[in-house]
C-alpha cells in the first residue's frame, strides 16, 4: 500500500500532531458506538484528515475534546504510515469542565453521538448541578428532548440493551417509558411487543407490534376494512344506526371538508 499525502488545510489556528502525541482524557468521551472504524480509516490514508481534531494543552499534554472516532481510526493509519500527522486546534480558552461536555453535544463535527451516549452527557451535567431548563438554553435542544434522555438515561440496563442492539429504536423506546407507571412495567411491554414481532418473524420492535402485542389496532384502518367486507356481502345496516354509517362512510370516502368536521363538532 503505497503512502499518500497528507491534506493540510491552511489555517493559522491548526497544530500538526504526531497520532501518538493526542491524548484522550479518562471517562471523558460519552461515546460507545464509533461506527465504520475501517472505512474511515481508509479514508484517512487516501485523503488524510480534513476537518481537525480539537481539544486543549494541560500539563504538556495535548488531551482530546472533538475527534475521538478520528484519532481511532488513525491509529490504525498509523501503523502503516508513521509520519501521519493529524491537524488539531487547540482550544486557548479557559473552559470549565461542563462546558467542555456540552461541546461534545454542540461543537461535534463527525459521527453525532445516539441518543443512549447523548443521555449520558445529560446526566453529567445534571450532575454538575444544571437543571433541564439550562441544558436546554446552553446546548440547543428542546425541553422535551432533554426531558426524555434524562428519563432515557434511568431506564433499566435491559432496556438500554435492547435499543443497543437495535431491538427497539429510542424513540419508541422514550414512549414507552412515558406512557407507563414504572419501569418494570416498561421492561414488561417492551418484551411482549418483542415476542409478539418475533413471532411474525420480525426482530425490530415497531409501533405497530407495540399495539397489536397491547391488543390495540389502527380504529381508522379497521373501520375501512368493515365497511369494504359489508358492501362487498351486501350485508344490510341497522336502521338505528344509519345516521352514523352514512357519516363514517362519508368520513373514510373523503367527502367531508375540514370545515364540514369543524362546524360538525366545534362551536364557532
Amino acid at each position: 500500500m503505497e503512502k499518500k499525502k497528507v491534506f493540510r488545510p491552511k489555517r493559522k489556528d491548526v497544530f500538526y500532531l504526531p497520532v501518538d502525541e493526542i491524548e484522550v482524557e479518562d471517562g471523558f468521551n460519552p461515546r460507545k458506538d464509533y461506527g465504520d472504524i475501517e472505512a474511515l480509516a481508509d479514508s484517512i490514508f487516501h485523503n488524510g484528515v480534513k476537518n481537525p481534531l480539537r481539544g486543549y494543552k494541560s500539563g504538556g499534554k495535548h488531551l482530546l475534546t472533538d475527534g475521538h472516532r478520528r484519532l481511532m481510526a488513525a491509529k490504525i493509519v498509523a501503523k502503516k504510515n508513521p509520519e501521519l500527522l493529524l491537524p488539531f486546534i487547540i482550544d486557548v480558552s479557559e473552559k470549565s469542565a461542563e462546558q467542555r461536555i456540552i461541546d461534545v453535544l454542540v461543537c461535534n463535527d463527525g459521527l453525532k453521538l445516539n441518543p443512549l451516549e447523548e443521555s449520558e452527557v445529560i446526566n453529567r451535567l445534571i450532575n454538575f448541578g444544571m437543571d433541564e431548563r439550562e441544558i436546554s438554553k446552553r446546548t440547543g435542544q428542546t425541553g422535551v428532548y432533554v426531558s426524555n434522555l434524562k428519563l432515557l438515561y434511568l431506564a433499566p440496563q435491559k432496556i438500554k440493551n435492547l435499543i443497543s442492539e437495535n431491538i427497539v429504536s429510542s424513540t419508541l423506546a422514550m414512549d414507552i417509558l412515558r406512557s407507563t407507571d414504572n419501569y418494570e412495567e416498561a421492561v414488561k411491554v417492551i418484551e411482549k411487543a418483542h415476542k409478539f414481532a418475533q413471532e411474525t418473524g420480525k426482530e425490530k420492535i415497531v409501533k405497530r407490534d407495540l399495539e397489536k402485542s397491547q391488543g390495540r389496532t389502527n380504529s381508522y384502518s379497521a373501520i375501512k376494512k368493515c365497511f369494504k367486507v359489508g358492501a362487498r356481502e351486501d350485508r344490510t345496516v341497522r336502521v338505528d344506526k344509519v345516521e352514523m354509517y352514512n357519516f363514517v362512510n362519508k368520513l373514510i370516502n373523503g367527502e367531508l371538508s375540514k370545515e364540514e368536521l369543524e362546524a360538525m363538532f366545534f362551536e364557532d
